[in-house]
């Protein structure tokens, strides 16, 4: 009987040691698996960032040609602003025969021009109230 106990406690040792091989195959198994996903993550991390440098290089240039017009603008809007003012028939530059003293003279409607532009303000303020309620 006591011959039978060891070859069972023999046989139970022996298949329990199996067991453990073959579960430290699997879980190598199951890591190398991991492994590949991760290293396939690290390459699309790495082209990821390739490409975020790319946009952020040509968007780099794009603020340069941004800075160019906004200053190109900073120098033309005033003068285009006076020379659209005095192109309207509100203004007319007189001349005295007698002394040749020049002079302007502005249009009894030119009220017209302001009043437009503040009612251009208030449909701008009407405009911006509905967007946001």
């Amino acid at each position: 009987m006591a011959f039978l106990q060891s070859l069972i406690i023999a046989e139970v040792s022996r298949l329990y040691d199996e067991s453990i091989w073959v579960l430290r195959d699997q879980v190598r198994d199951i890591e190398k698996g991991f492994n590949v996903v991760v290293q396939r993550d690290s390459k699309e991390t790495v082209e990821i960032s390739r490409l975020s440098a790319i946009t952020s290089n040509a968007a780099r240039i794009d603020s340069a040609s941004m800075k160019t017009i906004a200053v190109v603008t900073l120098a033309f809007l005033p003068a285009t602003f006076v020379c659209t003012i005095f192109s309207m028939s509100f203004f007319t530059l007189n001349v005295n025969d007698e002394t040749g003293h020049k002079h302007w003279l502005i249009s009894e409607k030119f009220w017209i021009y302001s009043m437009s532009e503040d009612h251009a303000n208030e449909q701008k303020d009407y405009l911006q109230i509905n967007a946001i309620g």
